[in-house]
């Protein structure tokens, strides 16, 4: 888990929630004050913004989920097994790439 310099993801959570309702809290109040009228077209230009903002978000995600797609990149092995010996049943039958496991009874 990355360090949040001691803040775990609950604290931050808590303290976001927070923020947000004291933002709704002074935005309430400023519209209340400014009248029904402005209060409704200022609203209006704010979802404007906020819906652009999420368009130009959402076409910067999907460029660089297409970019991702397009990378040739190798897969790494997970794990390795050297210079080993199994005795008993075996319980790996299959093939993976250019090793093929063999049950022999």
């Amino acid at each position: 888990m990355p360090d949040h310099g001691g803040m775990t993801s609950r604290r931050w959570g808590l303290w976001l929630f927070a923020a947000a309702g004291v933002v709704a809290l002074v935005v309430g109040i400023v519209m209340l004050r400014m009248g029904l009228e402005k209060a409704d077209q200022l609203g209006s230009v704010i979802g404007s913004i906020t819906g652009l903002v999420g368009l130009g978000v959402a076409a910067y995600a999907l460029v660089l989920a297409l970019r991702a797609d397009h990378r040739d990149t190798e897969p790494t092995p997970t794990n390795s097994v050297v210079n080993s010996k199994i005795k008993g049943p075996n319980i790996q039958i299959g093939q993976a790439n250019d090793v093929h496991i063999e049950h022999e009874k």
